[in-house]
């Protein structure tokens, strides 16, 4: 909490919103939306890979989840939030890929 003084008799206390955290937020933002771009090119190796193996596409698939995870842990510096960032982009990218594969 921040002390303004009004007048020389009365003193508010305002709480303040922490500058770390807007810069915490922003970061995780960053990380979630780098994390999205990493999803695509995911696709696009996919589509790329066309009729490969079952095997082919999972090892591709944890060599760009390890890829995301290390991106998000490097931006935001804390396990949990990574661990959450990258479930939320992965439901997000399943998501929307799923709603594309549906409308197109």
């Amino acid at each position: 909490m921040q002390k303004h003084k009004i007048n020389n008799i009365h003193t508010i206390y305002v709480k303040t919103f922490p500058e770390m955290t807007v810069i915490q937020m922003v970061k995780k933002y960053v990380a979630l939306l780098l994390q999205l771009i990493i999803w695509s090119g995911f696709t696009l190796a996919e589509w790329f890979s066309g009729k490969d193996h079952l095997l082919s596409k999972v090892i591709l698939f944890i060599v760009f989840s390890y890829l995301a995870v290390l991106l998000a842990r490097k931006i935001v510096e804390s396990k949990k939030d990574t661990f959450i960032i990258t479930i939320t982009s992965l439901f997000t990218y399943g998501l929307l890929h799923t709603m594309l594969h549906i409308l197109i």
